[in-house]
C-alpha cells in the first residue's frame, strides 16, 4: 500500500511545483491573505505569520511562496493547517521560502471554505522594520486541477529590544509606551537601570527625541543655529536643533534664543508635536480644559487639534496644566504617538 502512495505523492507535488505561465491565473473568488500573530515582537521572541483562504473550492494540495528578511528573522518551521496529509520541510533560499502539501488518497476530498493554509513560526533576530510577503499561492483540487494566484501581501514587523527599567511596571500609566519606545531604541534609560519617567526633560532633549523618533535625515540641514545662545546648544542636540528649525518645528523666543537647557512645558511640547506632524490649527474645536485660561492663546489652537487626536491628554480634573514642567513618560508618550500618527500617513 504504501509503495503505492509514496509516487502519488511525489506526483502531486511535481504538479504544484510545474504550474507556471502555461497555466491561466485564476480569477475566482478565492483569495489569499496573511496575518502575523505579533507586529512588533522582542528581540529573541517568536512569532506566527498565517496564511488564510476564503472562499476556498476543493483545495487538495497548494504551494506558497514568502519572502522575508532574513538579517532580521529567522524561521523556525512551517505547519500546514488543512487537515492530515503529506508535505516536505520549507525550502528556503536568499529569503525566499517554499511550501507544499497535499493530501492523501484517491477518495480523500479536498476543503472548501474559509480556513487557514499554513502557519509559518519565526524568531526576530535583529531589532529594526523587516515585512513578511506573500508572493504567490499554487492550488490543485481533487481532480488535480491547478490554479495559481500572483500575490503581493505584506505584513510589517517591527522587532524590538528587550527593555526593563526598576522604576517603571505595569501599574504607571505611561508603562506601555515607555516600553515599545524603548524597545525600538528611541529612548534608554540610565546607567543605574532606572528611567525615571516622573524627571522633567529640557527643550533640547525633547526636540532631539523626537526628531530621532522620526528617523529624520539629517544631511538636508545646510544652515547653521540661528540663535543667539547657540553655544549654549550641546553637540549631541545641535544638528536636531538645526533640523527643527529648519522644519518649522521651532522658532525660539522673542529674544533670538533658544534656551535648551531650559525645562520644556506641556505647551511648549504640545505645540512641537502638532508641528511635527502637519496638523491644521484652522477652526479648531473649543477647548474644554479647565484651565483654559492659563493656556497662551497662541498655543490654544494646536492644543485643541492636538487634543482632537489623542496627541495629549489633560493630568486630571479636566486640567492642561499648561506652564508644568513635561515629564518623561509625558515626554514618551507624545513622541511615540507622533512616530504611529506619522506612520499612517
Amino acid at each position: 500500500m504504501r509503495h503505492r502512495i509514496v509516487p502519488a505523492i511525489i506526483a502531486m507535488m511535481l504538479l504544484l511545483v510545474s504550474v507556471h505561465g502555461n497555466v491561466a491565473w485564476a480569477s475566482s473568488e478565492e483569495s489569499y491573505a496573511i496575518v502575523a500573530s505579533n507586529k512588533a515582537p522582542k528581540v529573541g521572541e517568536e512569532f506566527t505569520v498565517t496564511v488564510h483562504g476564503e472562499k476556498l473550492e476543493d483545495l487538495y494540495g497548494y504551494e506558497v511562496k514568502l519572502n522575508y528578511s532574513p538579517m532580521k528573522l529567522q524561521l523556525i518551521k512551517a505547519t500546514n493547517a488543512i487537515g492530515d496529509g503529506f508535505s516536505v520541510p520549507p525550502i528556503v533560499k536568499d529569503g525566499m521560502i517554499t511550501f507544499a502539501f497535499t493530501k492523501i488518497g484517491a477518495s480523500t476530498k479536498g476543503l472548501s471554505g474559509s480556513s487557514d493554509m499554513v502557519q509559518f513560526t519565526f524568531k526576530s533576530i535583529e531589532k529594526g522594520r523587516s515585512d513578511v510577503r506573500l508572493l504567490s499561492v499554487k492550488t490543485v483540487n481533487s481532480l488535480k486541477a491547478a490554479q495559481a494566484y500572483s500575490l503581493s501581501q505584506t505584513v510589517d514587523i517591527h522587532s524590538l529590544l528587550k527593555a526593563s527599567f526598576t522604576d517603571v511596571n505595569e501599574n504607571n500609566w505611561a508603562y506601555a509606551s515607555i516600553m515599545r519606545a524603548a524597545g525600538t531604541g528611541m529612548v534608554s534609560g540610565y546607567p543605574d537601570g532606572t528611567f525615571r519617567p516622573q524627571s522633567n526633560i529640557t527643550r533640547a532633549e525633547f526636540v532631539t527625541m523626537l526628531s530621532r523618533a522620526l528617523e529624520l535625515p539629517k544631511k538636508t540641514v545646510e544652515s547653521s543655529s540661528p540663535f543667539k545662545d547657540s553655544s549654549e546648544i550641546g553637540a549631541w542636540a545641535m544638528p536636531n536643533v538645526e533640523l527643527a528649525v529648519q522644519m518649522g518645528w521651532i522658532s525660539g523666543y522673542q529674544d533670538g534664543t533658544f534656551k535648551p537647557n531650559q525645562m520644556i512645558n506641556r505647551t511648549e511640547m504640545t505645540v512641537i508635536a502638532a508641528r511635527a506632524l502637519g496638523l491644521h490649527i484652522e477652526n479648531p474645536d473649543e477647548l474644554r480644559f479647565s484651565d483654559v485660561d492659563q493656556i497662551p492663546a497662541w498655543a490654544r489652537p494646536y492644543i485643541s487639534r492636538a487634543s482632537e487626536i489623542g496627541l495629549i491628554k489633560g493630568r486630571g480634573n479636566h486640567l492642561f496644566v499648561p506652564l508644568a514642567h513635561t515629564t518623561r513618560a509625558e515626554a514618551v508618550s507624545v513622541m511615540l504617538r507622533v512616530f504611529e500618527l506619522k506612520a499612517q500617513e
